[in-house]
């Protein structure tokens, strides 16, 4: 598996170790890593074909915001409120059995987390859309970030608007942020990972007139 293909880490678990969140004293954000959507699939094609299949299919197309000069959005945007979503798991440390390294199972984690999101992200569109139009759908202006009551929250999943969500600008390639928190209780250490995404627009894509992205973009797919 290629690792290059992650852009960037933002940070590195001995900057962070010691700086607390404000929520709890106990969690802290040790590192913050940013993913290609290239990356993802390639995972995916590796450990969840499945997966794999139900996010990344002929049916939906992800445009991220930081990609927004490359997209030719045609017709109205379908989403009349932005659609939101929260996934998370955790990794125990050591391992009650043994088995892979924490940086992957870490990295497994964030894959398929942020897999997880986008077809959230599209499950959400086409319910709020059902009626009107075709499964065949763009999610456009998507961005993420991290919660903005982490690490208290990490494992609320519903009844949660985008306000709760701080975008994050990408940097480097990566467009999709994955956090890591690591939290000490008992002798037991905990790796929280958290994923968030937020979109603003919707388009149908039969409407779309040519290609939705510009050559540099289609490169990087």
């Amino acid at each position: 598996m290629n690792f290059g293909v992650i852009a960037t880490t933002v940070f590195s678990l001995a900057v962070l170790n010691g700086a607390y969140a404000e929520t709890d004293k106990n969690r802290v954000l040790v590192e913050a890593r940013w993913y290609t959507e290239a990356y993802v699939k390639q995972s995916l094609a590796n450990s969840n074909s499945r997966l794999l299949a139900s996010t990344f299919h002929s049916m939906v197309t992800y445009v991220f915001a930081a990609d927004a000069p490359g997209f030719r959005p045609e017709g109205a945007n379908l989403l009349k409120k932005e659609v939101s979503t929260i996934q998370g798991d955790f990794v125990r440390w050591p391992p009650r059995k043994d088995g892979k390294t924490l940086k992957t199972q870490v990295d497994e984690m964030c894959v398929s987390l942020i897999a997880r999101g986008l077809n959230s992200l599209y499950q959400q569109t086409r319910q709020r859309s059902f009626a009107t139009i075709p499964r065949d759908l763009v999610i456009a202006k998507i961005e993420t970030g991290e919660l903005v009551s982490a690490p208290l929250d990490l494992d609320r999943t519903k009844s949660r608007n985008g306000g709760d969500i701080k975008v994050i600008p990408p940097r480097g390639e990566g467009k999709i942020r994955c956090n890591i928190y690591k939290t000490t209780r008992g002798g037991d250490v905990m790796y929280d990972i958290s994923v968030v995404f937020i979109a603003t627009a919707a388009y149908q894509r039969s409407l779309q007139t040519g290609k939705p992205f510009d050559s540099n973009h289609q490169r990087n797919q």
